[in-house]
């Protein structure tokens, strides 16, 4: 388990398509942004502001794929879809058995969203 913000940190500080270095300029909190809205894009799970290894590695590999295919990897809705072998996706979740137990209905997109209403209903304040 890593802190969704960690996560952020490390993928900052590695090369595109893995992670994130030099693609965004600015703050690290407008690069942060930038991070959070392509995993959001990209439906990653969170479990509270955590997410797991078995997540990440999908989300990484589906970002890397679609580099690969020349797809645009900002745009998930890319006319070119990168879809990821389900037998081995079914094998990789199966290394995780702990993870049965946890709710997955929430990705990074919710929280993001969260984030949002929760600074609006600040300024009503």
């Amino acid at each position: 388990w890593i802190d969704i913000y960690d996560f952020l940190v490390i993928l900052d500080k590695i090369q595109f398509p893995v992670g994130f270095r030099g693609e965004f300029q600015g703050t690290k909190a407008v690069r942060f942004k930038r991070m959070m809205s392509i995993l959001a894009a990209n439906q990653l799970p969170i479990y509270g502001t955590r997410v797991h290894l078995h997540d990440v590695i999908i989300n990484v590999v589906r970002r890397a794929c679609t580099y690969l295919s020349k797809s645009n990897p900002w745009n998930p809705q890319a006319e070119e879809s990168v879809e990821l072998s389900g037998e081995l996706v079914d094998a990789w979740k199966k290394q995780f058995p702990e993870l049965d137990d946890y709710d997955t209905a929430f990705d990074v997109g919710h929280l993001l969203a969260a984030r949002f209403i929760q600074k609006l209903w600040e300024k009503r304040k």
